[in-house]
């Protein structure tokens, strides 16, 4: 992957591998974007001893966990991509919420069963 650099994210990925900070979150007009923390975590554990970094990209209606065993700068070009998306991931949500709640889209519903 190969996206425009950006130093800052690139700052923030090596203070979380270095240990300097426990994590890091990021919004984006009120929605969470993006979170960071060293070592693998889940909803329910967080191993801050485990190699690498556990990158979780959010949007609306999902969130994806990720472990990055790679260099900072990769890391970075993750969040960089998934930032210069997410305000078309944010309409992709919208669309798709507006077509479950009409009767066309009942059928993708947990109610229509």
């Amino acid at each position: 992957m190969k996206v425009k650099r950006n130093k800052f994210n690139e700052h923030i990925v090596q203070q979380i591998m270095n240990g300097e900070y426990p994590g890091y979150k990021n919004s984006k007009n009120g929605h969470k974007c993006w979170a960071l923390y060293p070592g693998r975590k889940s909803i329910y554990t967080h191993d801050k001893t485990a190699p690498g970094v556990t990158l979780i990209l959010s949007r609306p209606h999902s969130s994806t966990y990720v472990t990055l065993s790679c260099g900072y700068q990769e890391v970075a070009e993750y969040i960089t991509n998934h930032e210069m998306n997410f305000f078309e991931f944010i309409e992709q949500d919208k669309r798709l919420a507006k077509y479950l709640t009409s009767d066309e889209g009942k059928w993708g519903r947990q109610d229509s069963f």
